[in-house]
């Protein structure tokens, strides 16, 4: 068994800071995609117009993130480290695009981006400071 370390231990710093930011950044953009499909494609006086592009950049992100978890982390046999920071330059790339994405494909492909970055980062985070 490994040691155990505590919360102040310097070494965890690191990994406490992009936990920190990484989970932040996740949240949002989970939290705003919704609003983002019903401004950028016209539909805020028809919210219930929006359910079916919303569903659909939804599905496709979390299809990416289990496509990260189950193929892409064990193919390549990602790290932690290699892992979060793919993950964080890849989630970073999807949400410039979403920044940016004026229609239904763009707005998927920069979720489907930013969730496969999330879905590299978050098994890195999590069983990064358990790696030696």
């Amino acid at each position: 068994m490994p040691d155990k370390i505590a919360w102040t231990d310097r070494r965890m710093r690191p990994w406490l800071i992009a936990g920190l930011l990484g989970g932040h950044a996740q949240a949002a953009v989970m939290g705003i995609v919704g609003f983002l499909i019903l401004d950028r494609l016209g539909l805020r006086a028809d919210p219930a117009a929006g359910a079916g592009p919303t569903g659909l950049v939804l599905m496709a992100g979390a299809a990416a993130t289990l496509l990260a978890q189950w193929g892409i982390i064990p193919f390549f046999r990602m790290g932690p480290r290699t892992s979060c920071l793919w993950g964080m330059g890849m989630a970073a790339l999807g949400t410039a695009m979403l920044s940016v994405a004026d229609d239904i494909h763009s707005i998927a492909l920069g979720m489907i981006l930013a969730s496969l970055g999330f879905g590299m980062f978050r098994p890195g985070f999590t069983s990064g400071p358990r790696w030696r």
